[in-house]
């Protein structure tokens, strides 16, 4: 990034509920082992697979063995293909001090990534580094086209867009710790879809 940009000293700031401080503490604590100039190292993420799970939200249908004759049909109901157009496949991310695109089920924790215009973000992130263009959508996440400008701290949920500027952001939740998980364990989501312009 050539541009101006807005930077963060790796950290999470203050804030947030007091039944989530240790997870906090212990994320800040993470945090301050990641260079985002290098990112994690393959070692490391494997390790943190391993040790946390796979970057995988379960899906709002989850069926029975017994109905996989039917997953066709089940794939094609309203909410499931709103899920798989809300979850991207493929995230770029810094590992080794080297980018490359890797499964987004792969992210772990306090990996490295970057989002350019048109890309999904495909975790809970933490902006780092950003330009000072850079923009999201979260009509995915609330059905809403509420576009935000994201600053240095802010948070970009897993299925927001990006649709202008670039930024370098730090996982901060994978999987059904995310918030889009979040809100379909409470059936807040899918959103309702978001009203039509009506021309006059």
């Amino acid at each position: 990034m050539d541009e101006e940009k807005n930077v963060l000293v790796v950290e999470l700031g203050g804030g947030g509920a007091s039944s989530r401080s240790s997870s906090r503490s212990s994320l800040a604590a993470d945090l301050c082992d990641v260079d985002p100039a290098k990112g994690l190292s393959w070692a490391r993420a494997r390790e943190e697979a391993r040790r946390l799970g796979s970057n995988r939200v379960s899906p709002p249908i989850n069926c029975p063995a017994w109905v996989c004759c039917l997953l066709p049909c089940v794939l094609s109901t309203n909410k499931m293909r709103r899920f798989n157009a809300s979850i991207p496949e493929n995230a770029l991310v810094l590992r080794d001090g080297e980018w490359t695109d890797v499964d987004a089920v792969s992210l772990v924790v306090t990996d490295v990534v970057r989002l350019q215009e048109g890309d999904v973000a495909p975790a809970d992130l933490r902006v780092v580094e950003s330009t000072p263009d850079f923009v999201t959508d979260m009509v995915a996440l609330t059905g809403e086209h509420e576009s935000h400008a994201n600053l240095a701290k802010d948070l970009v949920p897993l299925a927001a867009r990006c649709v202008s500027g670039e930024a370098t952001l730090v996982v901060t939740a994978i999987g059904d710790d995310t918030e889009i998980a979040a809100r379909m364990r409470s059936g807040a989501w899918p959103p309702p879809p978001p009203p039509r312009s009506r021309s006059l």
